[in-house]
């Protein structure tokens, strides 16, 4: 119906604008939000080239709710965390992917609050129960986490993309927006 010309002369027509990907983008940092993670700002580039992706800057700002999203349920350590603990994300370099990020983190214990003299049974229960926390492992997931989430948006924009630079969207976009002595 239409001529190939045409609709490869108009194939990045909705995506001439940087609005285009505010629709990925919005609704990535709302649910981000929903985790306890408050995303900044996203940076990406694309899409078929190396070194091609997205990462975002931002930190956790809800430990309760981003230790439940990992998976840790332990009240102790949320408290801990809450109180204690920050994690933030910056961009690292001239390139865009999940790769390009650096991490800037307080994670640590605290000191045990009970005195073993006194107090023996609680001291003895507070070891018990944070000897079971393994830091380095739990930073490590945070970081896997946060960069599985930069891989998310990327694909949600490279999706957006190829949807609105399809022959379909071309064509719909030709019909409702050029003369019909254009075409």
């Amino acid at each position: 119906m239409y001529d190939k010309e045409l609709i490869e002369k108009y194939r990045d027509i909705n995506v001439k604008h940087d609005e285009w990907s505010e629709w990925v983008i919005t609704p990535f940092k709302e649910a981000m939000l929903d985790i306890g993670v408050d995303v900044d700002s996203v940076l990406w580039s694309g899409f078929y080239s190396q070194g091609d992706g997205a990462c975002f800057t931002g930190s956790i700002y809800d430990w309760g709710k981003y230790l439940l999203h990992l998976g840790y349920n332990n009240p102790i350590l949320i408290q801990t965390a809450t109180d204690e603990w920050y994690f933030k994300v910056y961009h690292a370099n001239r390139y865009y992917h999940h790769k390009s990020v650096n991490y800037d983190n307080e994670i640590f214990l605290p000191d045990n609050p009970y005195n073993e003299e006194t107090d023996a049974l609680r001291h003895d229960a507070w070891i018990n129960t944070m000897q079971q926390f393994d830091l380095l492992m739990l930073e490590q997931d945070i970081i896997r986490d946060l960069e599985d989430h930069m891989k998310e948006v990327y694909k949600k924009l490279q999706e957006g993309y190829e949807y609105l630079t399809s022959d379909e969207m071309v064509i719909d976009f030709i019909k409702h927006n050029l003369l019909e002595e254009e075409i």
